[in-house]
């Protein structure tokens, strides 16, 4: 498995600052073999000054994560490492990305109960409204992608509660019955970027039974799953979780709507 994930600028980001653009996955084992040829056989010294903020991982099938900060490719190729360049990733991985998808994260279990947090208030979400807000807030959950290359990791219940009281507005949603997905989860803190290449994260298998969407304002959200049978939480990075209505266009950007979090609880406190 070969993921792909973009960051932003040509400055370094800042480690609390979120990988904006969701991870793409690059199955086509052709695009597979050229990536890694390209990799594996880098063909001249670094040439560009510009941040390493976009990454490039590959999965063992230990689970074993190899991940590699990109700066921007071209015609000349892209950097790969502090030192190294490779002219095969210039034309090679955007051709490779056109063909990549995006893994979406959505639960396959049913949602048994919504209940949502203001300012120190909890108001239970009736089962009616539930109902009507459904599609609004799988879009909302879709905006998290369990394969992103930055922020997903283990923590304790301590360091949830501490950030809870943080944040005045969160959704906590509980299922029916236990569910699972395979994430990339970082093992330690990430100094980024590598000189050459880092190992630190591992695809898991994640259970839970409880997912609490926190509104972080600006149009992000953060998402934390939990399973209370083990008491294990997966404390992931914000995700953007504004409305895209229009794709981008030649030079123009992507055109950006109303956040998901506010419409899903505004459809849910409708009467």
């Amino acid at each position: 498995m070969v993921i792909y994930q973009s960051g932003t600028g040509f400055l370094p980001m800042p480690s609390q600052k979120p990988l904006y653009w969701p991870p793409q996955e690059i199955a086509a084992q052709s695009d597979v073999a050229a990536i890694l040829d390209g990799v594996n056989h880098p063909d001249s010294k670094a040439f560009t000054r510009f941040a390493r903020n976009n990454r490039l991982a590959f999965v063992r099938n230990n689970g074993q994560v190899v991940m590699y900060g990109i700066a921007p490719g071209g015609f000349l190729g892209c950097d790969i490492t502090r030192d190294e360049s490779s002219k095969k990733l210039g034309p090679g991985l955007p051709a490779a990305l056109a063909r990549a998808q995006v893994v979406k994260f959505a639960p396959t279990s049913p949602i048994l109960s919504v209940s949502y947090h203001d300012s120190g208030t909890d108001r239970q979400v009736p089962s009616a409204a539930i109902a009507r807000s459904k599609k609004l807030l799988l879009e909302l959950l879709n905006c998290y992608s369990p394969l992103a290359l930055k922020g997903n990791k283990h923590c304790g219940a301590s360091e949830v509660r501490d950030y809870a009281k943080r944040m005045p507005r969160f959704l906590t949603i509980r299922l029916a019955k236990p569910d699972s997905f395979e994430a990339i989860v970082a093992t330690k803190e990430i100094e980024w970027p590598p000189d050459t290449y880092d190992t630190s994260s591992r695809l898991e298998q994640v259970g839970f039974d409880t997912i609490t969407a926190f509104s972080e304002s600006n149009g992000l959200t953060r998402f934390i799953f939990a399973d209370s049978k083990s008491n294990e939480y997966l404390f992931a990075d914000p995700v953007n979780s504004l409305r895209p209505v229009k794709e981008a266009q030649g030079h123009n950007p992507r055109v950006y709507g109303p956040d998901l979090f506010d419409e899903v609880v505004s459809e849910m406190r409708k009467p």
